[in-house]
């Protein structure tokens, strides 16, 4: 009688298992035509996605890596103040997520609510200034998002916050007092620099708890420009530096890199002709002077070059590798930002070869047509961003990708991957990095103002070890500079 139980259990789940691998492959888009997919449709179903989802472990894969939100969401820094001193987290510290987890829950309130918010205007920069002195979360966005479009990637069509504020790089959440239950948003309005004071009925409780339990945590020592002073003049320097700048007060503890190009083989380059769904079969290409191998095929071009750069460039519009299902007859065929966001990521998750951490640096939609997207990508290490200057500085961004309506129009990808070679201090002496700031730029004007400062490393030609630099840009100009760093 035990033995039949036990051969009963067995039968049991060979059955379950053979009707979950059963429906893997009826839900795999490669089985079935694009005019053929009645099983495909049924992916994104609730019901199915959630039976999937709980019985995942059976398939064997590995869900440890990082979700597609992810590839989004990264501030560049946050910073929590405690008045007397601050602690500054970066993406890859231990309580990066944790922070930034309550953050976003705390923001996406505010983008969905019409009621419960309260907006003022805040008289004068002073009090954005006075709030980051006081009990406080600075949060730096790395480069400023329209409103709409933050909203669209919290599923939200229409935010009530983009009538006040219509793009956002910086914020501070302020946890309020123990009596109310009520916490602050302190936004910057990119564009103009206004900033708009949002008051908000939210449950802090974890937030509190996660502000309290970490208070003491260790951290290097960080002030604003307008605290030390950097952003007055002085006899000593012609440079100063925005008030709102973050500046590092002790030695940095980094590490040297090395630079791989992943494409060493035939093999890699099937890979990559995969993920762009060319056939090997009937492929037409030819090799240009300099070994770079370009592919015609379904009415656009691939370049691979032999340094990792593929290039992929549809011929005619509206043609393309089409990224997005095929709508139902009579469906909408314009997918909105949020999906069209999740089908790059997807597709760059896609190529093989690419092992290093991303993260995005702009998103935008094209006002003049509606369902077209420019995606930027850059690598970082060690929670400091890897930017490029290639090509005498034509290419300044790691991936580049535009979608029409589901259709990859054109991609931009320079294939690398990252290694530590050895540590390194960093010195952070502000008066000898001001003064190879003005020697780089050699400025003949007196008014020279630094608008963003931070640590990275940057990619150029013909350089396979990365040496952390100081990025800057400056006021007026825009354009990203970078000097070497001071070591000890």
């Amino acid at each position: 009688m035990k033995n039949d139980k036990i051969k009963t259990i067995v039968l049991i789940l060979l059955v379950l298992s053979s009707i979950f691998l059963t429906a893997q492959i009826w839900l795999s888009e490669k089985l079935w035509s694009q005019d053929y997919n009645f099983f495909v449709k049924w992916e994104n179903n609730e019901l199915v996605q959630a039976v999937l989802k709980k019985v995942s472990w059976s398939s064997g894969q590995d869900h440890k890596g990082p979700t597609i939100d992810s590839y989004f969401y990264t501030p560049q820094r946050i910073v929590v103040n405690y008045g007397s001193f601050r602690t500054v987290y970066i993406n890859g510290d231990n309580l990066y997520a944790q922070y930034l987890s309550e953050i976003s829950r705390a923001f996406e309130q505010l983008l969905r609510s019409e009621e419960g918010v309260k907006y003022q205007a805040a008289a004068a920069t002073d009090e954005w200034f006075n709030v980051l002195k006081t009990k406080s979360i600075y949060v730096d966005l790395r480069a400023p998002y329209k409103t709409k479009l933050l909203g669209q990637f919290f599923g939200i069509k229409e935010t009530p916050l983009s009538t006040y504020i219509k793009d956002i790089k910086e914020l501070i959440l302020v946890p309020g007092d123990s009596i109310s239950n009520d916490i602050t948003f302190y936004i910057k309005n990119f564009s103009n620099g206004s900033i708009g004071k949002f008051n908000l009925n939210y449950d802090r409780t974890r937030l509190n708890n996660l502000l309290e339990k970490h208070a003491t945590a260790p951290s290097n020592r960080y002030k604003f420009s307008f605290e030390i002073p950097l952003d007055k003049k002085s006899k000593l320097t012609k440079v100063v530096v925005d008030s709102g700048v973050l500046i590092p007060i002790d030695k940095q503890n980094l590490k040297v890199l090395k630079s791989n190009n992943p494409v060493k083989s035939e093999h890699d380059i099937k890979d990559i002709l995969k993920a762009f769904k060319y056939s090997s079969n009937s492929l037409r290409k030819y090799t240009e002077m300099d070994n770079t191998i370009v592919y015609v095929e379904n009415y656009s071009t691939l370049k691979i070059h032999p340094d990792g750069l593929i290039e992929y460039d549809a011929i005619e519009g509206g043609k393309g590798l089409k990224l997005a299902p095929v709508p139902p007859a009579g469906g909408n065929n314009m997918p909105s930002f949020r999906e069209s966001w999740d089908m790059v990521v997807k597709f760059i998750k896609g190529i093989e070869n690419v092992n290093q951490e991303i993260q995005l640096s702009s998103a935008a939609e094209d006002q003049n047509k509606p369902g077209t997207y420019q995606f930027i990508f850059n690598y970082f290490y060690g929670g400091l961003p890897i930017t490029m200057s290639l090509d005498n500085g034509k290419i300044q961004d790691a991936i580049k990708v535009e979608v029409v309506n589901g259709t990859l129009k054109s991609y931009r990808h320079y294939l690398r991957n990252y290694e530590e070679v050895k540590p390194v201090e960093v010195g952070v002496s502000m008066p000898y990095v001001l003064d190879n700031i003005y020697k780089k730029i050699d400025a003949k004007q007196d008014d020279i103002t630094i608008t963003d400062l931070f640590l990275g490393y940057e990619e150029s030609s013909g350089e396979d070890i990365l040496q952390p630099r100081w990025n800057f840009r400056i006021e007026g100009t825009g354009k990203r500079l970078t000097i070497p760093v001071g070591k000890k």
